[in-house]
């Protein structure tokens, strides 16, 4: 059904289990990134954990994680404590910002580099090159996997709590507890998430 949408998919099996290999990039007829991230989360109904090195996202996946929440989502999002390009380090802040403000619950890295990009939806598992961001959606040629399998879900749950045991949960008094400059800062960073 999704080639029927001009959507280029390809199916193959690893271990008697089916992966739906998903490309997307800038020559897409449609913007394929960030269909593929708003089905993912517009399908959940139970979990909805994310893990993301570039929390950068637009509008539109931003409204559909929040919308997840309000019917009752356990979302969660797992970035880094510190990223390796500044400005995308103060955009993501401000996503953060939002997201807790939401209730949905963010939690930050805090034992060096996490670099993987996966998105745990009930039993369904994405594992790829694609960050939850715009360059990712709409400017670099990415690939991810799709898995719908228990088993495998179990394993990237597993992976995801380990990580999580490693995070310090973002409060809901951080944001007032930044400086004037440094909410300055993000708010001027955001300006340039859609290039980020």
């Amino acid at each position: 059904s999704l080639r029927n949408e001009g959507l280029k998919v390809e199916r193959l099996w690893v271990d008697d289990v089916p992966v739906l290999m998903f490309p997307s990039g800038p020559s897409d007829e449609r913007e394929a990134g960030v269909l593929f991230f708003l089905q993912l989360i517009s399908r959940a109904r139970e979990r909805l954990w994310i893990t993301t090195p570039y929390f950068v996202c637009d509008e539109s996946i931003m409204a559909a994680l929040m919308l997840a929440r309000l019917r009752g989502v356990d979302v969660r999002i797992l970035v880094p404590e510190e990223a390796d390009k500044v400005l995308v380090r103060y955009a993501a802040r401000s996503y953060i910002r939002d997201s807790v403000a939401a209730g949905i619950p963010v939690y930050t890295y805090q034992r060096g580099v996490m670099h993987h990009k996966t998105v745990l939806c009930d039993q369904v598992y994405a594992i790829g090159s694609a960050n939850l961001d715009q360059r990712s959606m709409r400017l670099n040629f990415e690939l991810s996997g799709v898995v719908n399998d228990r088993d495998f879900a179990r394993v990237g749950a597993a992976m995801f709590e380990r990580d999580m045991q490693s995070s310090v949960r973002v409060s809901e008094q951080w944001w007032s507890s930044l400086t004037s400059f440094q909410r300055f800062q993000i708010r001027l960073a955001r300006l340039c998430a859609p290039i980020l």
